[in-house]
């Protein structure tokens, strides 16, 4: 041990990661006393540059920030956190209202927003009309329950499991479509869609699938433009703003258990630092 005493804390975060510095920021705020320790493998916030020549002999280039942090939307768990820590009107935001996909060797405008999506489904597949309408008045009552317990959960309040989750979490994406609509083609208009992309529907989890949809479709698709690196910035100057030493650079080298539950971290010096919680990639270990 490298000191006279062991560290104490509330939480112990490991990684200077953009979600622990969110965390960090969000728990300082409510004086919850927070250190933040490097892992020892943080990420890369230079940009990517991708460079190909067309038939022609053109050079392209396209640089861009490879990070999750790249795209996001306004509903977001990670949205709210941001505002929380008076961050959200400190970020540039561009608002992607359209998805360009290609169907049946054509490419079409596909709108990301619920009721726009809605219709053109409608439009798309007059048929099917009814059973499009229950699905998505339906898919918006799961929607409020969903909100309601994301809620809780930001707030550190008891929750209780969605409707989403009760109904879905045993079925697949196929199952689910098929109670509400027949047409194959209106169903696959569902894979276009992230993760999806490329999947059969029997294979999609149902409750995971509208995990995802509805942060797009029911809050609105954004691309934030603030740059990785200057995003990083705001967090560490808004988390240092109630503690001074919040952040550290030490790397924590070891972690030590006691009955499978984490009892102490370890610095690269041989410090002892403890706390009540301590969070790695974002998961709650003890």
């Amino acid at each position: 041990m490298g000191g006279d005493s062991m560290e104490q804390y509330d939480v112990v975060i490991v990684g200077h990661s953009l979600s622990g510095l969110i965390t960090a920021a969000y728990l300082s705020k409510r004086l919850r006393n927070v250190a933040v320790f490097s892992s020892g493998h943080e990420e890369n916030v230079n940009r990517m540059e991708k460079r190909f020549r067309d038939s022609e002999r053109s050079l392209f280039r396209f640089s861009f920030y490879p990070h999750e942090i790249a795209r996001d939307n306004k509903g977001t768990l990670f949205w709210r956190y941001l505002n929380q820590c008076g961050l959200s009107q400190k970020l540039q935001f561009l608002e992607h209202y359209q998805s360009m996909i290609q169907f049946k060797g054509k490419w079409i405008r596909r709108p990301n927003d619920f009721h726009n999506f809605r219709n053109y489904l409608i439009r798309h597949y007059p048929k099917q009309k009814d059973g499009i309408v229950r699905l998505f008045n339906d898919l918006e009552e799961h929607y409020q329950d969903y909100l309601t317990q994301k809620t809780a959960r930001l707030k550190n309040q008891d929750y209780t499991l969605t409707s989403s989750m009760i109904e879905y979490i045993d079925l697949s994406l196929e199952q689910v479509l098929l109670k509400y609509v027949k047409d194959r083609e209106l169903m696959h208009e569902f894979t276009y869609f992230h993760d999806a992309v490329s999947l059969e529907l029997s294979e999609i989890n149902a409750y995971y699938f509208f995990i995802k949809w509805f942060d797009q479709f029911m809050n609105g698709s954004y691309i934030i433009k603030t740059p990785y690196d200057e995003i990083k910035q705001l967090l560490v100057a808004e988390v240092s703003k109630n503690r001074e030493k919040v952040m550290s650079d030490r790397v924590i080298t070891d972690i030590r258990l006691e009955n499978d539950m984490i009892s102490c971290v370890v610095d690269q010096e041989g410090n002892e630092i403890q706390a009540k919680h301590y969070i790695f990639n974002m998961s709650p270990i003890a």
